[in-house]
Parts: structure tokens; sequence; C-alpha cells
């Protein structure tokens, strides 16, 4: 007996319902690449005693040549299950989308739905833009890359073990990475280190959770590897910080872990669309983190399928994911989602995502919520010590005068002077006693 149907199997009682089947074979190539029929088989897995002839695998044979297109080669054998002989039909693709009979299909569990007409059309521009995008040559040549940003990444992947070069050479190591062709840059290339390309990053901060209030922006544009540094660069700024302070040394503890957010920023450079105009955001809320780009999510996939299945990670541009890969940025094996997850968990951050027509966005869950969503006190009112007071207490409303003291390395008196004058003048408040914790009130 067969375990139960699921996206890659399904069972057919004979091989008369080859025709049918082959909804099952496009759906499953569209979803998976890959799939699996048994006939002889009924539903819940019990196998069937068929008479099986030379005519009855041709039957299925011929289905699949005359419905599938574009033309796949499949494997027909039989196997013996419970002591019965049954037939299998195996087979894999990679030129999707596929229909049967002029109709495409996408696996829904163990049913084949018709793809809508957005779906389809969906399916076949990604098709189109993985095929052609990264390896087009352009009209630049190694002069216009960004020499600062291609050394960065040599030490960087020298370093980590993950690039075999003795001596950096700009044309030798362009060429190793698949960028460099005929004296000209690649699209990958150009977007990853050249001196004026065009990927555009918008970052903001919002005082509230409408797009109204705004407390920073910058647009900027350059290369991916530096776009990535400077996304990573300012949701660091921007984010809270708790400082613990111990016996030989102070620990600053960021709300979210800097690994988890490294993670999903490079994954979501490595994984948008460039063939347009491309555009990054990252949107920092009180209460949320966004990060979105415009690389649609795999349809038949959501992130939670990478971290309980560990599917292979499904790679829009391999270029320059094997760029992030090797200066130990990102992993290839779509394991980066399960990574960040298991830092979330263990630090008690929740996260969640939206899958949208035209791109993608992840989004953390911020523990801390403030009314001041920034972590830099600019008041200059105060002298600089106060404002450094006022920063440790409000990113860390427990803590003690004497390990702000440690901290700054300036005296308890100095630390207990500048708390009461930020008290008097009404900037924090202190809740209890030595139970107790401060509260910013401005």
């Amino acid at each position: 007996m067969l375990k139960r149907e699921n996206e890659t199997i399904e069972f057919k009682k004979s091989s008369g319902e080859a025709n049918d089947a082959m909804k099952s074979v496009s759906g499953m190539l569209n979803k998976f690449g890959e799939g699996t029929i048994f006939f002889g088989v009924k539903n819940d897995g019990t196998v069937i005693r068929n008479e099986i002839t030379d005519s009855s695998l041709r039957d299925i044979s011929r289905a699949v040549y005359e419905s599938i297109e574009p033309k796949i080669s499949p494997f027909i054998d039989t196997i013996v299950i419970d002591g019965i002989e049954i037939i299998r039909l195996s087979f894999q693709g990679n030129n999707q989308p596929y229909s049967s009979r002029g109709v495409y299909y996408k696996r829904v569990a163990d049913e084949n739905r018709p793809m809508s007409q957005i779906e389809l059309l969906t399916m076949f521009q990604n098709k189109h833009y993985e095929d052609n995008w990264e390896k087009q040559l352009t009209n630049y040549t190694e002069e216009d890359i960004d020499d600062d940003s291609l050394i960065a990444f040599y030490d960087s992947s020298t370093k980590a073990n993950r690039l075999e070069m003795k001596k950096y050479n700009k044309s030798d190591l362009l060429t190793m990475l698949g960028l460099f062709n005929s004296g000209h840059l690649n699209n990958a290339g150009y977007f990853l280190f050249g001196k004026k390309a065009d990927a555009e990053l918008k970052m903001a901060v919002y005082a509230t959770k409408a797009k109204i209030n705004i407390i920073d922006m910058i647009d900027i544009r350059g290369n991916i590897y530096n776009l990535v540094n400077e996304a990573i660069a300012y949701i660091k700024k921007h984010i809270n910080w708790k400082i613990e302070v111990g016996s030989r040394k102070r620990e600053e503890i960021p709300e979210i872990p800097e690994k988890a957010i490294r993670e999903i920023v490079v994954n979501s450079f490595a994984h948008a669309k460039y063939n347009e105009n491309s555009i990054h955001e990252i949107n920092i809320f009180p209460d949320e983190i966004e990060i979105y780009n415009q690389g649609t999510f795999p349809e038949q996939y959501n992130p939670n399928d990478f971290i309980d299945n560990r599917i292979q990670s499904i790679r829009r541009n391999p270029l320059i994911l094997d760029v992030l890969f090797r200066s130990k940025d990102v992993e290839k094996s779509g394991t980066g989602f399960a990574r960040m997850s298991e830092l979330c968990k263990l630090n008690s951050v929740k996260w969640k995502y939206e899958k949208l027509n035209k791109g993608f966005k992840f989004i953390f869950i911020r523990n801390n919520v403030t009314n001041n969503v920034t972590n830099t006190v600019t008041n200059t009112d105060l002298t600089d010590i106060q404002i450094q007071i006022l920063e440790r207490i409000k990113f860390n409303k427990n803590i003690k005068v004497d390990d702000i003291a440690l901290a700054l390395d300036i005296s308890v008196r100095t630390i207990q002077r500048g708390i009461k004058l930020l008290t008097e003048e009404g900037y924090i408040k202190r809740i209890g006693t030595k139970s107790g914790h401060w509260e910013v009130l401005k």
C-alpha cells in the first residue's frame, strides 16, 4: 500500500485514466518541476490488480506526448507493490509554464486548478526574466566598476574562504564570477559593482503606522553591494538597543538580532527583480520594520515552506546570489529563512510577510514600541552627557544609575545630577523605586 496523494504524487486506477492524469502532470511541473503518477492505485493508496501490456505503457506515453507542451521526456516503468504490478510515470522539466491540451494548471494540495490569466502572465514574465536579464551584456567595461566595492568583496570572500584567488586582479575576478565577457560587463556585474549602477533604495522612519508624519527619509541610488550595507546600517541606526553591563564589559543588544536583519536584507536584494526600475524600500514604523523589493515570491511557496520543509533555494538571480554567497552574506541552500526564524525565536521576535502582485514584503514585528522610533536624541538644549543618559534610558527602561555610569565612564554623582535635571525638565519619570523603571516622556 502506498502513502496518500500529495502535491507531487497522484494515484490513478488504471492506464485508462491517462488523459485525465495529464492535468496533474501540467500542475506538478508548473509548481515543482517534477512529479510521479501511479496507475493501478486507489485514492486511499490501495493497489489494484490490472492487466499491464505494452499497449498500456504506450497509451500513457502517447497521452504525455499529445497533451503536454512544451514537450518532456518522461520515465515510464512498472514496479511491484504488495505483490501487485503497477505502472509508474515519473517526469520533470524546467521550461514552465506547461499546458495539458492547451490549458495551464497549477497544483493545489492533491487537486489541479486552471491557472488564471494573471498567474500565467506572471509565470511567463518571471521565466523570461530568469532566462535573459543577468547574462545580457551591457556597454560598460571594467573601467566602469566601483573599485572600492569590488576590492571590499574580494577581501570579504577570501577571508570567508569562499574565493580562491591569491592575488587581486579585476578582470580575472569579474570573469571568474561570470560577470564579464568579451570586454563588457553583463547586467549582473554592473548592478553589483557598477560606479553608476541605478538600483534605488528608499528608506524612511515614520512616527505612526500611517505614512504621514515622517521623522527621517533618504533616497539613494547605487550598486547592490553598497546598497546592502546602507540598508543594514540604516535599520541598525533606527532600532532600539538594550545595554547590558556585566562584571567585565558592557554589551549592546538590538531589539531584532543583527544576523536576522542582515539575512532578510541580503535575500531581498539577491532575489529582487532588476530589469525594470528597481526599487527597494525600508520602512520603519513604531511597531514594525518593513523590507520590500519588486521581486515576487515563488507563487507555489511561502517562507514557512523553506523553514519547515528545507526546500532548495529558488534563485531568481543566480549570479548575484553567488557573489553575495561568496562574501558570506547569504547561503545558497535555501536555509536563510530557517536561520532567521530561529534567531527571532530565540529573541522573542515575531515576523510576518506579504506576497504582493508586484513584489514581496517581509515584516519584523517590534516588541519595544515607543513614541519615538529613532534612537538618537537631538535636543540642543541638553548637554552631551544628558543626551547620552537619555539615550541609554530610552534603550533600556530598567537600566540602573551605576550601569549608566559604567557605560559612559562617568562618575555616579555626575549621572545623578544629569538624571535630576532630565526629571525636572520633564524628559523622564521614575516609576517605582528599586524595582521600578524609567519612562521617557519626551
